[in-house]
């Protein structure tokens, strides 16, 4: 029995189809609801608890899952080692500075407003950016061929989401997210999308 629960949770296949599962139901409840009702209708708790489940715990498990290497090349594997630790550490510092950006915005303010400078003023995502990048860098620094490819559609999924959210922010905050939208053309990589 140890053997077999073993064997899954060391299954790229398992983490795969737990996040795929995972995001589809996210965008049918987005579809369904939109971003407030989300909110408001569901316990902040069994939110965070579905995020981690789904979205957090198969991002750090499929690096380690079984799989194909990147690479068996002693010099280049240390060198994609060294990229994979400077995007994480990026990823990190990214993270930190976005969300402290969003904290002090919103301990200086009493009534909820649009943050819209710092690295908010270069993209309008960079958790999700910085998301990715943790992906990326993960899997980098676990030589996976798996987690590679699985950081990159890991990406790319983030963009129906940035959607709804963004669909839900018009109608919140509606000329100045209009504003800030111009302003700051860029999702998630500047000059790119």
């Amino acid at each position: 029995m140890a053997n077999i629960f073993v064997g899954l949770i060391s299954n790229f296949f398992f983490w795969l189809s737990t996040y795929l599962i995972g995001y589809l139901i996210t965008i049918l409840l987005l579809l369904l609801l939109g971003v407030e009702k989300i909110n408001k209708k569901i316990p902040q708790l069994l939110l965070e608890l579905f995020i981690l489940l789904v979205f957090v715990l198969p991002l750090i498990a499929i690096p380690f899952s079984q799989g194909r290497k990147l690479t068996n090349s002693l010099p280049i594997t240390f060198f994609v080692l060294i990229i994979g630790g400077i995007i994480f550490l990026a990823s990190i510092a990214i993270r930190i500075t976005a969300q402290r950006q969003i904290k002090v915005f919103l301990s200086l303010k009493t009534k909820e407003k649009l943050v819209t400078t710092g690295i908010y003023k270069t993209i309008r995502n960079p958790l999700y950016l910085s998301n990715g990048l943790f992906s990326l860098g993960l899997s980098l620094l676990a030589n996976s061929l798996y987690a590679f490819l699985f950081s990159i559609l890991y990406s790319f999924l983030y963009l129906p989401i940035i959607f709804f959210e963004e669909k839900n922010l018009l109608e919140k905050y509606k000329d100045d997210y209009e504003k800030y939208k111009r302003e700051t053309p860029w999702k998630l990589i500047p000059k790119i999308i």
